[in-house]
């Protein structure tokens, strides 16, 4: 009872100290109030490194009583992006913006060293630069001034900022003694480390687009995505009427281009005997025929007239992996970079976030045609596909025909997906893929040993045939002559 007693009074006079450092850092909202697990959208009027739009979070009256005895409360603010690169920053003091000390920011060094201290995993310097970020923070005041800010790239990324920013942010709270940040988003967090977000094109239609013998190319894909909170490695178990899907897709064709212009087109690419050689020596239309032959890795591509079309993607994921791990002062200013860095670039689409696809990308309707949208089509509500609308592919995998798609450029699309749980209204974001749809050529098919012992024999035997003729028609010629010459000498 002594010691109850004791702990009681310490607690109540924790309780009071907090309650006053609350009542004093509380303060009126500077631009807009974040409240607790209230998802808001905003916006910053320019791409400019100065904008900043900041919130004021407030634990309501409510909650203070109940914080108060938990053993560890944590403050977790999100910031989804949907256009650009919104970048996260908070103080206990007031607006950054307004000349008040940072205290908290998303991927600042202390953040970093925190983490590998931790052992915790720090995302590649291009991985984060326009996704989710998230603060967790112990929970020491009552108010904070969460700040969003135009993310500044000077000596952390080569690529800049091009868009003003939109973003979804929101706020929550909870006791980590016996909850986890992942927690606060379930679906999100589903089955972590079991769930495969990937979205993939299914394996029977990346056949050749080969014309050979009249064969055509693929007009329609099948893509393919795992259930929620299942992989590879296990299936989880889910109720199917309970979730449903969005797909969305956009063409970025243009955007990868060719080896004169494009995203592609001021990379470094590795050397190596089976790599693309200077153009000078080789690899243009002067040899198109032979250039994928001697050159394999080269993902340079030409149609039937030999006219240069859209790179190869796969060839390029390929050739670009050996930079997988190259960091910001290694990149040589964006030369020497990952397929993947290229590809996620906020300044033209934000396509691994829900409100992103919702903003940058097309959603597709139940028939799966794939239709170019205008930015008030975009808004609309979309069409939401029940597992029933889908093809279920072995236990936990569905499919989803594309059509529509165009082929007449190597054209590429980007295709991701986003699952809704109808209990909850809770969404999460898949995995963009970058789809490919290779242009149909025609190629000399090529020939066995067989084939072309056949086509020598045959050769061979038209050849003999001729010399055969030639002979006869000499022998035969010869002998008309003979016999005309005795006929003139008998007359004689």
């Amino acid at each position: 009872p002594v010691d109850f007693c004791i702990t009681m009074s310490i607690r109540r006079l924790v309780f009071a100290a907090i309650v006053a450092c609350f009542a004093m850092s509380a303060a009126a909202a500077p631009y807009g109030a974040l409240e607790l697990s209230n998802k808001i959208t905003g916006t910053l009027a320019s791409a400019g490194t100065s904008e900043a739009r900041c919130y004021n979070f407030t634990l309501p009256d409510n909650m203070v009583s109940t914080v108060v005895w938990w053993d560890q409360p944590k403050l977790l603010v999100r910031v989804d992006p949907c256009v650009g690169q919104p970048q996260l920053r908070m103080s206990v003091y007031g607006c950054p913006s307004d000349g008040s000390r940072t205290v908290y920011e998303f991927m600042s060094q202390t953040m970093v060293n925190d983490a590998a201290v931790r052992g915790t995993a720090v995302p590649k310097y291009w991985e984060w630069s326009g996704d989710v970020k998230t603060l967790t923070v112990d929970l020491t005041h009552r108010t904070y001034f969460v700040e969003v800010i135009n993310y500044d790239s000077s000596n952390r990324h080569w690529r800049g900022t091009d868009k003003a920013p939109e973003f979804e942010i929101e706020a929550r709270v909870f006791n980590a003694a016996n909850e986890t940040a992942e927690a606060q988003f379930p679906l999100k967090n589903l089955n972590k480390g079991v769930w495969d977000k990937k979205v993939s094109r299914k394996v029977e239609n990346t056949s050749s687009t080969v014309f050979q013998g009249g064969e055509s190319g693929p007009r329609k894909i099948d893509v393919e995505w795992y259930t929620p909170g299942s992989g590879e490695n296990g299936t989880f178990a889910i109720s199917d009427a309970d979730f449903e899907y969005q797909v969305y897709a956009l063409e970025v064709t243009e955007y990868i281009g060719n080896s004169d212009k494009g995203a592609f087109a001021d990379i470094t690419f590795p050397s190596g005997n089976e790599e693309c050689p200077e153009p000078q020596l080789g690899c243009t239309s002067d040899d198109c025929r032979s250039c994928p032959k001697t050159y394999p890795k080269c993902a340079k591509e030409f149609l039937t007239d030999c006219s240069e079309t859209t790179l190869n993607v796969n060839k390029l994921k390929a050739s670009l992996s050996v930079y997988a791990d190259t960091s910001y002062a290694q990149s040589e200013n964006g030369r020497k970079v990952p397929f993947e860095s290229i590809m996620k670039n906020p300044n033209e689409w934000t396509a691994w976030t829900v409100c992103g696809m919702k903003k940058t990308m097309n959603w597709i309707d139940s028939d799966g045609v794939y239709t170019e949208r205008s930015a008030t089509e975009k808004a609309q509500e979309g069409t939401w596909l029940k597992t029933s609308d889908l093809t279920k592919v072995g236990e936990n995998r569905l499919s989803f025909s594309l059509t529509g798609l165009k082929e007449d450029n190597n054209n590429v699309y980007l295709v991701n997906v986003v699952t809704r749980q109808v209990s909850t209204g809770n969404k999460a974001a898949y995995e963009m893929m970058t789809l490919q749809m290779r242009t149909p050529r025609y190629e000399e098919p090529e020939l066995s040993s067989t084939d072309m012992g056949i086509i020598i024999g045959v050769s061979c035997g038209l050849g003999a045939c001729i010399i055969i003729f030639i002979i006869v028609a000499v022998i035969v010629r010869q002998r008309r002559k003979r016999k005309l010459q005795q006929r003139i000498r008998l007359k004689q």
